[in-house]
């Protein structure tokens, strides 16, 4: 099966939009959507700390 990968990153704006874009370009595609947020996991140094927020959404993790 075909899948479309979204790497999250950023701030929950940015976390939206970047599910958003995945989620239509799998529609589009008849593919799977999977989100990478191994970014939360390892913050950098140059970055401004954030977390991962899209969890809160139960059907966007792949929870009903």
């Amino acid at each position: 099966m075909n899948h479309i990968t979204t790497y999250l990153c950023g701030g929950l704006g940015n976390q939206m939009f970047q599910y958003a874009a995945g989620r239509a370009l799998a529609l589009r595609c008849k593919s799977e959507l999977l989100l990478n947020v191994a970014w939360y996991a390892a913050p950098r140094v140059d970055a401004t700390p954030r977390r991962f927020c899209l969890d809160v959404f139960p059907s966007v993790c792949g929870r009903q």
